[in-house]
């Protein structure tokens, strides 16, 4: 895919980057370097792309010494708070010739879910870069336009020390970047271009404007059914599965099996090391929610012989750094008190949405009843203004809790506005159907709403973003 666009055969690209930060990984699981790895994939890049193709690696400027592969070169990454010479003296400790090379310079920083907004100072991000270039070196900010996590494509990281915990990233992976997630220039693409303009000619034309969004009334929602409106086929199993040994990447899995003891009033579920975040159900009446990102594995709940326990689990998204080839949803054994809870059913909820919403809304039953805490599909229906130009815009949610909206059956990612920091979702002007065709809106409401008074079922889509909203005290 990239040999055409080599610089080498007329194309624009003009290095090629064999590996990503390795010297990270020796470094944080006490794994000696595998050099025979690395050269590997040069090798592999070379018989690929050609032996004139400029091969490189890019590795945090205090962890090089893995990246290092013999005729590869030797790049470094690093953010504003980083003295621009230390960097630069690491990088030509293991290139001893090239230039000075920042193939990552970080204007922000990823956002995570229940975690206060990640901001990094303008002037202290222009300051940087003025020093790096003034150093001559060459730099690649990253990201200059980060964009959207559509779908269930969030990542999640761990604490910036290293740490093993997990913090799921949000859907906006804006970055706190010069450019938006709408694609429009901010202070810190005027501060950067400035610091650029010191060194270069800049182009004519001067900032590009921000470009008009979109602002609609509000949207009435209505139910239209909950995950138990959609049991379908389920895989049976005497163990509980996990997402990967059920053949789904993303999404979510309803774990059911009938009680067959007596237990003491309460008794313990315990869900060890659960992946990621669980609601528990006992004869469909929601009792409690596990979490992976607050720690919580066990749960007192009351059950019966005969009764039905259901526990819904979302995949909350996966590492995207180490640890890349962990499991997802219940990878041990789930017990009530010291027994072990056997005989599953697992329902998968991962593709297919438009089919699940259009299955519900084309089979109406009046026992279909809103409950809250179930999960539930709500929908509703909107015509755009009689206008010549659809544009962007944000969907904002007050009211409801957690969940993943869709826009004529496009995913536009997950919404957590009781936690944030992000309260509004991107939806881009291509979404949207023109005057006078009807849109579909739909929410799939995890964990409360207000449409237990379907006068307050609304959601609307308006001209602003709110990335930076308030967070839990922690």
């Amino acid at each position: 895919m990239i040999k055409p666009y080599l610089y080498n055969n007329g194309g624009p690209v003009i290095m090629v980057q064999i590996e990503n930060e390795y010297g990270f990984w020796p470094e944080f699981t006490k794994i000696p370097c595998d050099y025979a790895y690395m050269s590997y994939l040069r090798d592999l890049f070379h018989k690929l792309l050609g032996n004139d193709t400029v091969l490189f690696t890019t590795d945090g400027w205090e962890f090089v010494n893995c990246g290092k592969t013999e005729n590869v070169f030797s790049t470094v990454d690093f953010g504003s708070a980083v003295d621009p010479v230390a960097a630069f003296k690491k990088q030509r400790e293991r290139q001893e010739f090239g230039p000075y090379v920042n193939s990552e310079y970080y204007p922000g920083w990823i956002n995570r879910w229940e975690m206060p907004y990640e901001h990094v100072d303008t002037k202290q991000v222009a300051d940087t870069l003025d020093k790096i270039l003034a150093l001559n070196a060459s730099v690649n900010i990253y990201p200059m336009a980060g964009g959207t996590l559509f779908g269930f494509s969030n990542g999640a990281t761990h604490a910036k020390d290293g740490a093993k915990d997990f913090h799921p990233v949000v859907t906006s992976y804006e970055f706190d970047g010069p450019i938006t997630e709408a694609g429009d220039p901010n202070e810190k693409y005027v501060a950067i271009r400035n610091v650029i303009g010191k060194y270069v000619t800049l182009p004519s034309g001067g900032v590009p404007a921000v470009a008009p969004k979109m602002e609609l009334p509000p949207i009435k929602l209505h139910p239209i059914g909950s995950i138990f409106d959609l049991l379908g086929a389920s895989v049976s199993s005497h163990y509980p599965h996990t997402f990967e040994e059920l053949r789904i990447a993303h999404g979510f899995v309803l774990y059911s099996t009938i009680i067959k003891y007596r237990y003491t009033d309460p008794t313990v579920l315990t869900i060890p090391n659960l992946r990621d975040r669980a609601q528990v159900f006992v004869d469909k009446e929601y009792r409690g929610t596990l979490s992976r990102t607050q720690e919580i594995y066990e749960l007192p709940i009351r059950v019966k012989p005969d009764s039905r326990l259901d526990i819904f689990v979302e995949n909350q998204g996966r590492y995207a750094f180490l640890d890349v080839g962990e499991l997802k949803g219940i990878v041990e054994n789930v017990t009530l008190g010291p027994t072990v809870v056997t005989d599953w059913n697992q329902y998968l909820f991962y593709q297919n949405w438009t089919t699940s919403i259009a299955q519900l809304e084309a089979t109406p039953n009046q026992n279909r009843t809103y409950q809250r805490s179930i999960p539930t599909f709500f929908t509703g229906t909107f015509t755009l203004p009689n206008v010549k130009t659809v544009n962007d815009t944000f969907l904002r949610v007050d009211g409801f809790g957690k969940g993943v909206a869709f826009v004529n059956g496009f995913n536009l990612g997950r919404y957590w506005p009781i936690v944030g920091p992000q309260i509004t979702l991107y939806a881009p002007a291509n979404l949207f159907k023109p005057y006078p065709a009807e849109n579909t809106v739909t929410l799939f409401e995890l964990e409360e709403s207000p449409c237990e008074d379907l006068g307050r079922c609304l959601i609307q889509f308006v001209k602003e973003p709110v990335l930076n909203g308030p967070t839990p005290h922690m």
